[in-house]
């Protein structure tokens, strides 16, 4: 395999159209959801992902963003694997916790772990997605993820039609993913690590866990990457605060209601991560050769293109209206346009706050975000909290944009304050201090 980067443009185009090709698969999984079952179904799958997510998420310390980001190559490959594998198996105990001290019968402890299994084999797919997005090979992500989310649909949709089983379902999908990291994934990594040179690994065993184990250098990875880890656990955290109270409040059957609605953003969404995942690592290497006007440039290019990305999705559905609506979900959510229509403007607001997030990634400012993060969880659930009893499901969405605007300020003062202060010539020369020592 050879071991050449691509170019930005030819890298976006394959990080779209993995991302895209891979988000109508999942989101055919939830139409099938929403058309063949129950708006409990729904719900329970909703809450399965509102459970799981936030701690694999977390678990997982961002380590793919840190390891695209990795301009300098500090850590092996070998190293990001075994931190990854550690943080998930504690993922996997704290899941099972969450159903036993939250006393959820036995179907929804299934659905939970059954999504968190899935959950964890593809945060084991995403840390070979980091090796492959540093050396700037969005081809073989793309092919990844496209190969996954037709299997996945094809798999999920026989069984669900069969049986009508949702766990089952599930289990089929869990199933396909863990076949796409053992004979695609994983052979194709251990293949780019051969090729770097005669010192690369070559072997699994030797690619996935190194020659031996050294604590001080997975200790250092981890203390470097944890901010980061709770930055992305927050992030997967903040939009499911609502749905928590919403459940707790509302019941299972509106959260089922709110999360089909909300899963229409899905498109969008994964453009816009596209974009973000094709644009890190140019960032990183502007920002690693002091680079700055290169660096504001594309970021500025990255944010507007996710805002027209949200636009676009809303004008659609604009069009569309409720026949839209009812042809991908079915006849009794055409009430919920109005609520659609403000998921789809909120949306805008978080495609905008993620690529500005992408943007201080790629500047390794970690400890930052996760102050912003702190913040932004606390204010969702004091709003959620607040909002959700008095407005119901809007409340909820209103509550996700309300912490987001303020967070998107946040991180737009921040990096205009860390540009503005370096000094400009044919290159920009950043302080040497970290911004929290600089008092930003």
């Amino acid at each position: 395999m050879k071991d050449q980067s691509l170019p930005f443009r030819t890298n976006l185009i394959w990080a779209i159209t993995g991302n895209v090709i891979y988000a109508v698969c999942q989101w055919g999984m939830l139409l099938l959801i929403a058309k063949l079952s129950t708006a409990t179904a729904m719900g329970l799958f909703a809450l399965g992902l509102a459970i799981s997510s936030p701690i694999i998420m977390m678990a997982g310390l961002g380590l793919r963003s840190v390891q695209a980001t990795d301009a300098a190559g500090e850590f092996s490959f070998s190293s990001y694997w075994k931190l990854r594998l550690s943080g998930l198996l504690l993922a996997f105990v704290a899941m099972a916790l969450v159903c036993l001290v939250a006393g959820y019968g036995r179907t929804a402890s299934g659905v939970v772990m059954l999504i968190g299994s899935a959950k964890c084999t593809e945060a084991l797919s995403d840390i070979v997605f980091g090796k492959f997005q540093q050396k700037e090979r969005m081809d073989l992500v793309a092919r990844s993820m496209m190969i996954k989310g037709i299997a996945s649909l094809g798999f999920f949709a026989v069984i669900l039609t069969l049986s009508s089983s949702l766990l089952l379902a599930i289990g089929g999908w869990l199933a396909v993913w863990a076949a796409v990291l053992l004979l695609y994934d994983i052979p194709h990594v251990v293949a780019l690590i051969k090729d770097e040179g005669p010192t690369g690994l070559s072997g699994w065993g030797r690619t996935l866990f190194g020659a031996s184990i050294d604590l001080p250098v997975h200790a250092k990875l981890a203390k470097i990457s944890m901010p980061l880890g709770m930055v992305v656990g927050l992030s997967a955290l903040v939009p499911s605060i609502p749905r928590y109270i919403i459940e707790h409040r509302l019941g299972v059957e509106q959260l089922g209601f709110f999360a089909a609605l909300a899963y229409l953003t899905t498109p969008g969404n994964v453009v816009v991560s596209a974009i973000g995942y094709a644009a890190s690592p140019r960032l990183a290497v502007h920002f690693n050769a002091r680079e700055a006007e290169k660096y504001r440039h594309l970021l500025i290019r990255v944010v507007i293109l996710g805002i027209c990305i949200g636009l676009l999705q809303f004008a659609a559905f604009g069009i569309g209206g409720g026949a839209l609506l009812a042809l991908l979900l079915n006849d009794q959510f055409k009430a919920g346009l109005p609520l659609l229509y403000v998921l789809l403007l909120v949306a805008i607001l978080s495609y905008a706050f993620g690529l500005l997030g992408v943007g201080i990634t790629a500047a390794r400012q970690f400890k930052i975000q996760l102050y912003i993060g702190v913040g932004l969880s606390i204010m969702t659930l004091v709003l959620a909290v607040i909002l959700v009893p008095l407005w119901g499901l809007y409340g909820a969405a209103l509550s996700i944009a309300g912490g987001t605007v303020v967070a998107s300020l946040a991180y737009g003062f921040i990096l205009n304050r860390s540009l503005s202060r370096a000094r400009l010539a044919d290159q920009l020369k950043f302080e040497e201090t970290p911004l929290l020592d600089r008092g930003i």
